[in-house]
């Protein structure tokens, strides 16, 4: 036996203090590391078993004419208008970031419209993720229907008010 080991009686005489300070010192690493995974572990199947509801409408824009702030306020008012769940989100198309967490969406998520400029506009007609597109007046930008929006009440009230916004008709 090792003379750094630490006997049963040699424990035992210890304070509740002097043991713990004991356990963290010797067992540390491997606890935090336990602690960690089951972490991770409960996240996994908490998120696999009870994932995110989907919103009933979703909304992206690429650009950087309008703010999180005017898609907050815009998403507000969808959503007392249709008492539906609205998600309206901004990505900055003058940075990568941005421009990557679009792609990103329009590849995974459910999206329903899009703004975008006219550059990403073509190429999303050319993957046929939109058929057709309407210029906004006084931008840059186009706004468009999926090619998988989920047709019904929800889509046709987000259409219609953003038609008002942006005083155009959208094209389908």
């Amino acid at each position: 036996m090792k003379k750094d080991r630490m006997t049963k009686e040699q424990f035992r005489e210890m304070n509740l203090k002097a043991k713990l300070q004991w356990l963290l010192q010797y067992y540390g690493l491997t606890t935090l590391v336990v602690i960690i995974a089951l972490l991770v572990i409960f996240n996994l199947v908490k998120t696999v078993l009870f994932p995110a509801p989907e919103p009933d409408g979703h909304m992206v824009l690429l650009t950087d004419e309008f703010v999180q702030e005017n898609a907050l306020a815009w998403q507000k008012e969808l959503e007392q208008q249709t008492g539906k769940d609205i998600l309206i989100e901004v990505f900055n198309v003058s940075d990568l970031y941005g421009q990557a967490s679009f792609s990103a969406k329009m590849g995974v998520d459910q999206i329903d419209l899009v703004v975008v400029p006219e550059n990403e506009k073509d190429m999303l007609l050319e993957a046929e993720a939109i058929e057709k597109a309407t210029k906004l007046e006084l931008t840059d930008l186009y706004m468009a229907v999926t090619t998988t929006a989920r047709e019904g009440e929800t889509l046709e009230a987000m259409i219609a008010y953003f038609e008002k916004t942006f005083d155009v008709t959208l094209e389908r």
